[in-house]
């Protein structure tokens, strides 16, 4: 009769990767260690199958047992068997052999006894390959037999085979026959194979079913292996499937992070406080509602999310700044005070916080709080600087306080010199024009006044009037007979001076001496105004109409020493602007002025502008001076159409009608910084209409075969321009810009660049030295 022995089996053949476990950096470092669980521990793919050997012990097979122990040895010859493997091994030899035994005494259980003692007798890839009809003898037969070994050996057969099912089956009827915990890791093994193929199928009803069938097995871990694996490629839906079903609370939050859920996730961490890092991800997503809430002046809702936070750790120093300024915008001063007098103490120089601080306080604590807080007291006693300052006034603003930030007009002497372009593409020939500058200047500041000296260098440069075109005194034969272009010199020279509410500007040039036409000084006057809502500026002027040679400098007719054009322009021009609503204005500008030079007929030109702007700076950022943007309107007109280049016009364009229509925005980085950027773009739609002119207004009589023909256009039209300067040094400034336009045949490119140098020492640079910002080029000093 064959006795039956308690079988140890080890499960080391398997080679399937159920039991395998991703690792990744959220797994561990961001998501914390794995929970325990009784899973079955895998040992290396690489060691031999011993269950031919344990099979044998068990049934006192000594022979077969020390073939299938040879065998093995020989296979694998590195390998070192487990100790409890040769104790076994040691004690079967000193039982005598039941193999004869067994042969001749219990003849019934042969077939039974041979069939199995052949399956334990394969090697692993040989068991792998047995087919169905021989398991299947090999079932009944354990059956008939009630043998826990048969089974159990069949169970690690079907294992190897991944037919989980019947693995399931076996090790369940072998643990019913003789319970081990051999019989229940093969059941385990067999169940995460069977969990392992639905997980790999994504058949979610099969895998509640197996859980639910198989309660007594821990199988949350492998399903959330599962869900690492999704993760880790990328599926965060899949991923968060798997780490839902398997109720895997940190890989939830992750999962729903990557999808962008990040309400869902927080409130899933922040219903999870024994964690510390879902805490951190929960008091990270209250510390971005709180900057996000108060982004949107939610400040209310900011505040709250701050307590929330509070309630978990204690406040950043950047969320309590926050803090303060959501308590003092939301009006809740007395809890504002509080929070800046705290702040105040541990940034005492912080002059954001004394102008919050002040803002909140009654005026009858001011006195008490100048005390106690220097910055306080900078800050009142810098009123009248603060007024200067954002008005654009930055001598006086140097004048009221010595602290204050510098800015170029208070470093003594400078000493600039620069370069500048422009180039103009109109009709053909003469209506394309290049100018390029130089300029090396000097200037200082005397109190509140400044005042500049500046010698030029200016090169001008035009088409060649194609053949037949007219010019002079009738049409260019094929080879033009005038100048293209010249060179010369100049001068400049302004003064400006501040006072309360008041910018005054002078300036006087002569500029291209020795040019065909007799050079004239030229020069401007300017007044800006400012009230506590309001802006008023006039600018009285003579200056060079820059459109074209003939214009701005002058020509010789054609084969001749006798010379026209010079085109200058004497008039007026003003502009207010009024603070309608906190952050809106609306201005209104308008011109007029007569055009006159040499040769060239008089003409009076007007204009009108309305502007309506909004300031979005503190919406958009802390590091913008302001930010205005909305729609205008423009017209103006020239009484004669003197666009020509013939005797008695001028080189000019001079429209009857110029209608335009658009959006304006303009945007100033803030004062006082290393670097400053200014921007701004005009896009609209322009209506022209051109009137009819003589071809020669000088004189009394023409045909029709000498005049310009009236002619009307319509189109896009546009500017953009870019001004910066950057601090190079406490000594030295660059500055530079570049300007775009366009029109209905006609575009236009400017560019300089500037090198600054100062005598004292620059803390930051200021809006006053951008190069277009120069009164001298916009005819304002605001």
């Amino acid at each position: 009769m064959i006795k039956r022995y308690a079988t140890t089996v080890f499960v080391g053949f398997l080679s399937t990767s159920t039991g395998a476990q991703v690792v990744t950096d959220y797994q561990h470092d961001n998501v914390g260690p794995k929970e325990v669980t009784n899973a079955p521990q895998v040992t290396p793919v690489d060691a031999p199958d011993t269950t031919g050997v344990w099979y044998h012990i068990s049934q006192q097979e000594v022979n077969y047992a020390n073939q299938a122990f040879a065998r093995l040895q020989a296979e694998h010859p590195d390998w070192q068997p487990s100790k409890a493997l040769v104790e076994a091994l040691a004690a079967l030899q000193s039982k005598p052999n039941t193999d004869a035994v067994v042969a001749d005494n219990d003849t019934s259980v042969k077939p039974a006894a041979t069939l199995f003692s052949q399956l334990a007798s394969m090697s692993e890839a040989q068991r792998k390959q047995v087919d169905t009809s021989f398991l299947q003898r090999a079932v009944a037969e354990a059956n008939e037999a009630k043998n826990a070994d048969f089974h159990a050996l069949l169970g690690w057969t079907f294992l190897l085979q991944q037919r989980y099912f019947s693995a399931v089956s076996e090790f369940a009827r072998a643990q019913r026959l003789s319970p081990s915990d051999s019989n229940m890791q093969g059941r385990t093994l067999a169940v995460t194979g069977l969990l392992d193929a639905a997980l790999r199928k994504g058949d979610i009803p099969r895998i509640k079913k197996i859980r639910e069938s198989y309660s007594d097995i821990p199988l949350n871990e492998q399903i959330t292996n599962a869900g690492w694996e999704f993760y880790n490629a990328q599926k965060f839906d899949q991923a968060l499937t798997y780490f839902t079903l398997s109720n895997f609370t940190k890989g939830q939050v992750l999962a729903l992070s990557r999808l962008g859920k990040t309400d869902k996730a927080a409130e899933i961490a922040c219903s999870q406080d024994q964690h510390q890092s879902l805490r951190e991800h929960c008091a990270s997503y209250w510390s971005l509602q709180q900057s996000e809430r108060y982004q949107r002046n939610a400040f209310e809702q900011s505040l709250n999310a701050a307590n929330s936070i509070e309630q978990i750790r204690a406040l950043t120093p950047g969320e309590t700044e926050l803090r303060a300024w959501a308590q003092l915008k939301s009006g809740q001063h007395a809890q504002a005070v509080a929070s800046f007098k705290a702040l105040l103490t541990s940034q005492p120089d912080n002059q954001d916080f004394a102008y919050a601080l002040l803002s909140a306080a009654p005026e009858s604590e001011h006195d008490s709080l100048m005390q106690r807080f220097s910055a306080v007291k900078t800050l009142l006693e810098a009123t009248h600087h603060q007024q200067a300052w954002q008005r654009k006034q930055f001598l006086l603003a140097a004048m009221d306080d010595d602290d204050a930030n510098a800015t170029p007009h208070d470093y003594g002497l400078s000493v600039y010199a620069g370069s500048s372009g422009r180039q103009r593409s109109g009709a053909q020939g003469l209506g394309n024009f290049d100018i390029l500058r130089g300029n090396i200047g000097i200037t200082d500041v005397i109190d509140r006044l400044r005042w500049d000296i500046r010698l030029d260098y200016e090169q001008l440069y035009s088409g060649a009037p194609a053949a037949d075109s007219w010019f002079g005194d009738g049409q260019v034969s094929d080879v033009f007979g005038g100048i293209t272009g010249f060179e010369d010199t100049g001068l400049h020279s302004s003064i400006q001076y501040e006072a309360r509410a008041l910018t005054l500007y002078g300036e006087l040039n002569y500029a291209l001496f020795s040019q065909p036409v007799e050079a004239k000084p030229t020069g401007q006057l300017s007044g800006t105004w400012f009230s506590d809502r309001a802006v008023s500026a006039i600018n009285v002027y003579k200056l060079r109409v820059e459109d074209s040679l003939l214009s701005m400098g002058s020509a010789f007719f054609e084969y001749s020493d006798e010379a026209f054009g010079g085109v200058h322009k004497r008039g007026v021009r003003g502009l207010y602007s009024r603070l309608l609503a906190d952050n809106t204005a609306l201005s209104v500008s308008g011109v007029a002025d007569t055009y006159e030079g040499t040769f060239t007929t008089s003409n009076q030109h007007s204009g009108v502008r309305l502007d309506l702007s909004y300031d979005i700076a503190d919406a958009a950022s802390d590091r913008i001076d302001y930010w205005r943007i909305g729609p205008f309107v423009s017209w103006e007109g020239f009484a004669k159409n003197r666009s020509g280049f013939t005797r008695g016009h001028g080189g000019y364009f001079s429209p009857q009608d110029l209608w335009s229509t658009g959006i304006h925005t303009e945007l100033l980085t803030n004062e006082g910084a290393h670097w400053q950027v200014k921007a701004s773009v005009n896009a609209g739609y322009n209506w022209i209409r051109e009137q009819r002119a003589e071809r020669f207004p000088a004189s009394l009589s023409y045909t029709a075969s000498t005049t310009i023909p009236a002619s009307t256009s319509s189109g896009l039209a546009g500017q953009f321009t870019l001004e910066g300067q950057y601090k190079v040094s406490p000594h030295w400034l660059v500055a530079g810009y570049v300007q775009k336009a366009y029109a209905v045949e006609y575009q236009a490119v400017w560019a300089g660049l500037e090198l600054r140098w100062h005598a004292g020492h620059a803390a930051g640079v200021t809006s006053d030295t951008l190069l277009l910002n120069d009164a001298a080029v916009s005819g304002y000093v605001f």
